[in-house]
């Protein structure tokens, strides 16, 4: 082959690998994150990511310790997604609260709210969540209804039976027999300790209790029936996965003078937290 030929063909190769090394390496440092907002794709600190999902996600937490709290967990969450992968393979996160967290926006943000953000953020900064020498996936849920004792995970996050019936997240609702329940007078339920249905008879068949939340369109496992005539009469306590910790009672165990470790300590007890200089493990 002739020597411009091979000039020639390593131009193209440089000039085509080019913007995916600049995409993908160049200037990206171990704290950044891509994330991928209404549509596009931006480079952003770790920790300004960890703020806007306290802003979008954290709503119940308003005391300073539950909102470090959360600031942990979802550090922890973060690290552990970059560490294993996430769902994406293009950037590291989006903004759909349905797939990744949900995003709050800094700039429009009630001023006040966002000084504690920071604050929080900036008082735990470094400090993350471990299992097994690597970082946790610490999971929230807005309101515990659920005691995620059936969640495949439940070798690493212990389910936390709450000392409370949450009031705030309370659904009651009268759901009418046709197509749900045929034979009133046979159904049973059966609860865990923690209040959650963890299987029924329903019409002479075994149901597990996440099967017939959904069967009956309710937001946890921690509801009653009562069989009326015009219909089951259902209340459901709780709201959001219901596993790991509860940002309402981590808000309720903050206002009672918990620190945020112990609330941490509460709802991860088989977590480990590093504090900040201490050798992370990506190495």
């Amino acid at each position: 082959m002739k020597k411009w030929l091979l000039y020639f063909f390593a131009v193209i190769i440089i000039l085509t690998a080019t913007p995916f090394v600049s995409s993908k390496l160049v200037g990206r440092k171990e704290t950044e994150v891509e994330v991928n907002i209404n549509g596009k794709t931006v480079l952003m600190n770790l920790d300004e990511y960890v703020a806007r999902v306290l802003l979008g996600e954290g709503q119940a937490c308003e005391s300073a310790e539950s909102k470090k709290a959360l600031a942990v967990a979802v550090r922890s969450c973060c690290m552990n997604l970059l560490s294993f992968g996430g769902r994406h393979t293009d950037f590291d996160f989006c903004d759909r609260f349905d797939c990744c967290f949900a995003l709050g926006d800094i700039e429009n943000c009630n001023e006040e709210t966002l000084e504690k953000t920071i604050s929080a953020v900036n008082e735990t900064k470094g400090i993350f969540l471990t299992y097994k020498n690597m970082p946790a996936l610490s999971l929230f849920t807005l309101c515990s209804g659920s005691s995620g004792a059936f969640f495949e995970l439940a070798e690493e996050l212990t389910p936390i039976k709450e000392d409370h019936v949450c009031e705030i997240h309370k659904t009651e609702k009268t759901i009418h027999y046709e197509n749900i329940l045929k034979d009133r007078e046979n159904a049973v339920l059966v609860y865990d300790e923690n209040n959650d249905c963890s299987f029924a008879v329903w019409d002479g068949k075994y149901i597990k209790g996440t099967e017939l939340k959904e069967k009956l369109s309710l937001p946890s496992t921690e509801f009653t029936l009562e069989f009326r005539d015009d219909g089951i009469f259902a209340t459901a306590y709780g709201l959001g996965n219901g596993f790991g910790m509860s940002l309402c009672h981590a808000e309720t165990m903050a206002k009672n003078g918990k620190t945020f470790e112990e609330i941490l300590e509460f709802y991860y007890p088989n977590f480990v937290a590093c504090a900040p200089n201490q050798k992370q493990v990506f190495d």
